[in-house]
């Protein structure tokens, strides 16, 4: 008993539980870094799926990719402990994400990369202007709309 009150002690005293530097970090970073991370690693993966297209078929493109963001997903935030009795739910979601990289990556398979990806803004664009509120949400519209026609270099 008397450990457990020390350690109780010691935590609130101020020394920081493990793992609390990494969430700290995690919680400064600003929601733009977010962004740019997320949005570095949604284009290289199809970079680097259309240089393997020529050595591996489209669906094997896309469950290597699959595979590995599971496996990534699985090491950082380890599901199993979170989850409990939520595991077709889990399950669900990782099947929803399986279909959507496959149709993905056959669409670029017949597709300009930049054309696909400016298909897969368009909901995205159109959420944005349903939500727009306020002069600011509609002037990052109009910036964003015109951004992502010059960044996907749409073929017709």
């Amino acid at each position: 008993m008397a450990t457990n009150a020390t350690a109780s002690r010691s935590e609130s005293v101020g020394a920081a539980p493990a793992g609390a530097a990494r969430r700290g970090i995690a919680q400064s970073a600003p929601p733009e870094a977010y962004f740019v991370v997320s949005a570095i690693f949604h284009y290289l993966g199809p970079a680097f799926a259309v240089l393997l297209f020529a050595r591996v078929d489209v669906l094997g493109v896309a469950w290597l990719r699959i595979a590995s963001a599971a496996l990534i997903f699985a090491v950082w935030r380890r599901p199993w402990r979170n989850v409990r009795g939520a595991w077709r739910l889990l399950l669900a979601w990782g099947a929803v994400l399986a279909v959507m990289n496959s149709t993905f990556y056959m669409a670029i398979d017949r597709l300009p990369l930049g054309t696909v990806a400016a298909i897969e803004f368009f909901p995205v664009i159109v959420l944005a202007a349903l939500g727009t509120r306020t002069v600011r949400n509609v002037a990052a519209l109009a910036l964003a709309v015109p951004g992502v026609y010059l960044l996907t270099d749409v073929a017709l």
